[in-house]
């Protein structure tokens, strides 16, 4: 079996501290890792990042109010061609909110699962370990079982990418139904991440881009799960 490539892309905006904090957790675990930074002040810098094990690249974006469904994309259509330069055909690739924390050796639990079936999804559970491993393949209203929104492992080269009409939030959960219907989500047991920041940027005008990119979920999919 060809071993898949090791890549990570975390999308950032003015978190130095929880940027660091997850790139220290992370960066044993992977051989690439590309930063997005969404218009920082002052910018993200490379020396102050430690990243030992990985090799560091960092991708620069102005666009504010941001679109995180398309520095989703931006990251992920960058380590297609450097996995394909390196003449790799399949590569795993974790996406991560830049609060993110993993404990070790999440990356290769996760990537390991995925692969061993039809998966093309791999995360630990969202809101805390799942009690056995779980593969979701048709949508459902569960949310305590969807696909961890801020941090997962998927397969590269199936080559899934965000919804971009849906800017800040719910484009995941379009993730997560996509996901289940090419080849499903697994669920791994143990190794439960954190989320430290959750949603308190979701104020002012991104609060009210979710609320459109909810109405924009529903149009695509008939309604909303939760």
């Amino acid at each position: 079996m060809t071993v898949p490539g090791r890549y990570a892309i975390i999308p950032t905006h003015d978190r130095r501290t929880e940027l660091a904090t997850c790139i220290a957790a992370l960066s044993q675990q992977i051989d690439t890792l590309v930063v997005i930074d969404n218009a920082s002040d002052p910018p993200v810098d490379s020396f102050a990042l430690l990243a030992p094990a990985a090799e560091l690249v960092i991708l620069r974006d102005g666009e504010q109010p941001p679109n995180l469904s398309r520095l989703w994309n931006v990251g992920l259509d960058y380590v297609a061609k450097l996995a394909e330069a390196a003449g790799r055909q399949v590569w795993d690739v974790a996406i991560l909110n830049d609060d993110a924390v993993v404990p070790p050796n999440w990356f290769t639990a996760c990537a390991t699962a995925m692969r061993a079936g039809t998966a093309v999804v791999a995360c630990s559970g969202p809101h805390g370990p799942v009690q056995s491993p779980i593969l979701k393949t048709k949508p459902d209203a569960d949310v305590w079982t969807r696909m961890c929104p801020h941090a997962f492992v998927t397969r590269g080269e199936v080559g899934l990418r965000s919804d971009e009409t849906m800017r800040w939030w719910w484009f995941d959960a379009d993730w997560d139904r996509r996901a289940r219907l090419s080849g499903g989500v697994q669920l791994i047991t143990g190794y439960p991440t954190t989320n430290t920041c959750a949603n308190s940027s979701t104020v002012g005008v991104l609060a009210e881009q979710a609320g459109r990119d909810r109405a924009r979920f529903a149009e695509l999919w008939g309604s909303c799960p939760w």
